[in-house]
C-alpha cells in the first residue's frame, strides 16, 4: 500500500467516502452482492430494510412464523409453521404440518405482520 487514500461509493449518498468511514453491507434480495455505506447511515439502512421486508411480506420476517429446525437445503428453502389465524397462505402443508418457503421470495402474504414493527 502506498499510503494513498482509498474511497468507495456510499449506497445512500452515492458520493465517494473514505473507506475507513464506511461499513460493508450485503444485498437485501440475496446474491453475492455487497455495498458500502457511510457509518452515519446505519439507522437509514435499518429503516430501509424494515420497509423492504414489509413490502415483500415474506413469511421469513413475519411474527406468525414458527421456525422449524431442518437440514440445510442447497436451494435455501426454509421450513416453518404458520401460526396466523386463520392460516391464509397458498402453500400445501407437509404431512407434519410444516410448509417450505424461500426467504428471498416476495410472497405478499395477506396474513403478514412484521416481527419488528
Amino acid at each position: 500500500m502506498t499510503g494513498r487514500q482509498q474511497y468507495v461509493k456510499c449506497l445512500y449518498g452515492r458520493n465517494l467516502i473514505p473507506i475507513e468511514e464506511s461499513i460493508k453491507v450485503g444485498s437485501f434480495c440475496g446474491g453475492p452482492y455487497s455495498f458500502f455505506m457511510h457509518k452515519s447511515r446505519v439507522e437509514e439502512h435499518k429503516e430501509s430494510r424494515k420497509l423492504f421486508d414489509q413490502n415483500d411480506r415474506n413469511c421469513n420476517t413475519c411474527i406468525h412464523l414458527q421456525r422449524v429446525k431442518h437440514k440445510k437445503e442447497p436451494t435455501g428453502f426454509l421450513t416453518g409453521i404458520c401460526k396466523s389465524t386463520p392460516i391464509n397462505h397458498p402453500y400445501k402443508l407437509r404431512s407434519d404440518g410444516t410448509m417450505i418457503f424461500h426467504p428471498e421470495d416476495p410472497m405478499h402474504m395477506a396474513c403478514y405482520e412484521p416481527r419488528n414493527p
